[in-house]
């Protein structure tokens, strides 16, 4: 099995921009619902497991 990332960039209103957890389970079930496996992730959560990996190397050259 491989594993391919696919950019999205979605333009929505700012009603569903607020929660946004609901738009990200709504795209996944649309998206994963024809036997697809995979995952949304936004760059915020990207960002928080770079921060966090940094951190960690910052730690361990200390």
């Amino acid at each position: 099995m491989r594993h391919i990332s696919v950019g999205l960039v979605l333009r929505v209103e700012d009603d569903i921009a607020v929660d946004h957890e609901a738009l990200i389970a709504y795209l996944e079930s649309h998206i994963f619902g024809d036997g697809l496996i995979g995952s949304i992730v936004t760059t915020a959560d990207i960002t928080e497991r770079v921060e966090a990996r940094l951190e960690e190397m910052r730690r361990r050259s200390r």
